[in-house]
């Protein structure tokens, strides 16, 4: 029997879905960025920061710019 993957990621665990799957996104990323306000959207329950897969996924794309074929375009 397959068991269902949890609805919200607890911070390491949203860091490795992140690293695994976009590259990028580390546990210590999402830690600084809750605190400068550039992170996922994400819930508490106590003090615990909880994430979706949805919110994550939707902040790696907004952070992955448009194609290029040089470093000098802008």
């Amino acid at each position: 029997m397959v068991t269902p993957s949890p609805r919200f990621l607890r911070r390491k665990q949203a860091g490795a879905y992140l690293t695994e799957k976009y590259g990028f996104g580390a546990a210590r990323t999402l830690a600084k960025g809750a605190v400068t306000g550039d992170s996922p959207e994400f819930h508490k329950a106590g003090r615990i920061v909880l994430y979706t897969r949805e919110a994550l996924d939707k902040w790696a794309l907004a952070k992955i710019g448009a194609a290029r074929k040089s470093t000098s375009d802008i």
